[in-house]
């Protein structure tokens, strides 16, 4: 897996969104990240998205997407 960040920007109301790409070799890596409906992508960037809050003292929007490197 490798990733990229596609977007850091801070918003109106002083929040961070950050957007950022992974990058999987595999398809079945790739499943694996993104989960059963998307589950396990969406606590991923939820559980980071909170350690950034902490990290940076504000609230921090993070997507993340998951891609297939060919």
């Amino acid at each position: 897996m490798t990733q990229s960040v596609e977007l850091w920007q801070e918003g109106e109301n002083g929040e961070l969104n950050i957007s950022v790409k992974l990058y999987a070799k595999k398809d079945t890596h790739m499943r694996m990240v993104i989960g059963t409906a998307g589950q396990m992508v969406a606590r991923m960037a939820r559980e980071a998205g909170e350690d950034l809050s902490h990290v940076f003292l504000r609230e921090v929007k993070l997507k993340l997407s998951v891609k297939l490197r060919k």
